[in-house]
C-alpha cells in the first residue's frame, strides 16, 4: 500500500508555500534600507562596435562610474581545464569594444530609479560599429569578424569523443541518413529576473551582497577574487528567489559592480529586478548539428554528429563557455544501442542577444 506521509514517494508540502500565500515572502526587491540609491546602467546598442569616446557631463561626477573609476575591479575569466579551451578576460564594465547588446558601459546612481535612468541619458558613447557574428558555422573559422582579435578566430574550443569504429560502420551501414538541425535558442524565464542589493556593513567589516541567485557561495568566491578581498570580507546573501532554472546558477558583471560601489562609496545599492521578458542575457543555449544516422535491422546503432553550440563572449563563473561545448557532445550518447559514436562539438563565441529592454 503506498506510503503518502513519508519516505520515498510521499507527497510533502512545501514549507514556504504558506509564507508566500500569506505575503510574507522576502525579495531582493522588498528589501528597504535607509538612505538606499538606485542603480541604472547605460547599456550597448550594438552587438558588436568599438568605444572611441564616453562623455560623461561634469555635473554628474561621482554619480556616474565607468571602467575607469573603478580600477579595483578585474576583468572576469574563468579558466578551464579542457585542452585547447581559450579563456578570454571580460571587463563587467566595457573598456575599449563591446561584444553584446545590453553590455553594461556605465553605472548611475540617484536616490530614485527615474533619475538614474536620467543620469544613463545623460552620458554620450562614440561607438564605430563592427560587423557582428551571426552564423557559427560561417564565422567560426574564417570571418571578417572577430570576438576577440587576438585569437585569429570565433572558436574557442573543439572536442572530440569517439567509441567504436564510426567508419566500419558507415560502410556496413544498409541504410544511411543525413539531416541538419538547427536548434532554436532558449534561456530560463523566471518570474523574477535578476536582482542585487549591495551595501557595506560598518561593524562586521564586510560588504553584503543579497542576490537573486542559485549559487551564493560561488559567487562570494568569485567576487572577492575579482575585487581583490578577503572572502571573510564579503558576504553573500540569498533571500526568496523568484525562480532559477540556471541562469541564475552563474555570476553577472552587475554583481560584481554593485559590490565595488558599496565598498567605494559606503552606501547601498540596490538593482530592482527585471520582469521576465525583459531579462537581458546573451542567448547562448542553441546548437546547430549536422547527423547522419546509420541504421541496421532492428534499430539505430551508429551516429556521426557535428554539433556548433553558441555561448557568450566571456564565459560566467563558474562553467564558463566550455560548459555549452561539452554538454552538445556528451547529449549524443543517449542511445542505448549505439555501438559507435563519434560527437565533434566546436564552440564559437557569439555577438547577438535578443532582449526586449534592459535598464537602458
Amino acid at each position: 500500500m503506498p506510503n503518502d506521509s513519508w519516505g520515498v514517494g510521499a507527497s510533502l508540502l512545501r514549507r514556504e508555500d504558506e509564507r508566500h500565500l500569506h505575503g510574507r515572502g522576502e525579495f531582493v526587491s522588498d528589501i528597504k534600507l535607509p538612505g538606499m540609491m538606485e542603480v541604472a546602467f547605460l547599456r550597448s546598442p550594438h552587438a558588436h562596435a568599438r568605444i572611441k569616446s564616453i562623455s560623461v557631463p561634469p555635473e554628474v561626477a561621482g554619480r556616474v562610474f565607468v571602467a575607469a573609476d573603478l580600477p579595483q575591479i578585474a576583468p572576469i575569466r574563468v579558466v578551464t581545464q579542457a585542452a585547447g579551451a581559450k579563456s578570454p578576460a571580460w571587463p563587467p564594465l566595457a573598456t575599449d569594444k563591446v561584444r553584446y547588446v545590453g553590455e553594461a558601459i556605465a553605472a548611475c546612481i540617484a536616490p530614485t530609479r527615474g533619475e538614474a535612468e536620467d543620469l544613463a541619458n545623460s552620458v554620450i558613447v562614440e561607438f564605430e560599429v563592427l560587423p557582428a557574428v551571426v552564423d557559427a558555422p560561417r564565422d567560426m573559422r574564417a570571418s571578417p569578424a572577430l570576438v576577440h582579435e587576438q585569437w585569429g578566430d570565433n572558436l574557442y574550443l573543439e572536442r572530440v569523443v569517439e567509441g567504436g569504429d564510426i567508419e566500419a560502420a558507415v560502410r556496413a551501414a544498409e541504410i544511411t541518413v543525413t539531416r541538419r538541425y538547427r536548434m532554436n535558442r532558449q534561456s530560463g524565464a523566471p518570474l523574477e529576473g535578476r536582482a542585487v542589493l549591495a551595501y557595506r556593513d560598518h561593524r562586521l567589516d564586510e560588504v553584503v551582497v543579497y542576490a537573486s541567485t542559485q549559487t551564493p557561495h560561488t559567487m562570494r568566491v568569485a567576487i572577492a577574487e575579482i575585487l581583490g578581498i578577503d572572502e571573510r570580507s564579503i558576504r553573500v546573501v540569498a533571500p526568496d528567489v523568484g525562480g532559477g532554472f540556471g541562469p541564475k546558477a552563474r555570476l553577472y558583471p552587475e554583481e560584481i559592480i554593485l559590490a565595488a560601489l558599496a565598498l567605494k562609496l559606503r552606501r547601498s545599492y540596490p538593482r530592482p529586478p527585471l520582469p521576465g521578458h525583459r531579462l537581458c542575457r546573451p542567448a547562448g543555449q542553441g546548437a546547430r548539428r549536422r547527423c547522419r544516422h546509420h541504421r541496421r535491422r532492428g534499430g539505430l546503432w551508429h551516429v556521426a554528429a557535428r554539433a556548433v553550440p553558441g555561448s557568450q563572449h566571456g564565459g560566467t563563473v563558474p562553467a564558463g563557455a566550455v560548459h555549452d561545448c561539452e554538454l552538445s557532445g556528451a547529449d549524443l550518447h543517449g542511445g542505448d544501442q549505439q555501438d559507435a559514436v563519434r560527437s565533434l562539438s566546436r564552440g564559437r563565441p557569439h555577438r547577438r542577444v535578443f532582449c526586449d529592454r534592459a535598464d537602458h
